[in-house]
């Protein structure tokens, strides 16, 4: 039982910090409340069940796993708006911004559309004075304009 908790614990520091803004740390908190509490009420009755069941770990680790990709998402769509946000505030328009990063949220590329050409080196300084971006994860093209002078 004491293994149990401990392990429970550790899975809950681990997820709440992945979820520190989020809303959805309040829900993962009953969660593994409510684990604990079943687990101490086995032992104090000493209920037939001796463990928990592989299966119900099984779907925890999935649910916690969900959450942390979630909230991975949720990082990198804000910082997204957030560049998007910054250079919209600069009279910079934006047509396509995606964002390449790995398991650990470190930015391996970013490749940004501007609506014009004369805009991208100020852009470039936005990011890289704004953002701390370097300039070479970062790809910068722009719209061209077709023979009518429409985009």
């Amino acid at each position: 039982m004491f293994k149990i908790l401990v392990g429970m614990s550790l899975i809950t520091v681990v997820v709440e910090m992945f979820l520190s803004g989020s809303k959805f740390k309040k829900y993962v908190k009953s969660v593994v409340g409510i684990f604990a509490f079943l687990i101490i009420i086995e032992g104090v009755f000493s209920l037939e069940y001796k463990g928990i069941d592989d299966d119900l770990i099984k779907k925890a680790e999935s649910i916690a796993q969900d959450v942390i990709t979630k909230s991975e998402e949720n990082i990198m769509d804000t910082f997204k708006n957030n560049i998007k946000n910054t250079l919209l505030n600069e009279n910079i328009e934006v047509i396509r911004l995606d964002i390449r990063y790995d398991k650990n949220l470190v930015i391996k590329k970013i490749n940004i559309k501007l609506k014009d050409r004369k805009d991208l080196k100020k852009a470039e300084e936005i990011l890289l004075n704004n953002f701390g971006i370097d300039f070479n994860l970062i790809d910068i093209t722009y719209q061209e304009e077709d023979n009518n002078g429409d985009f």
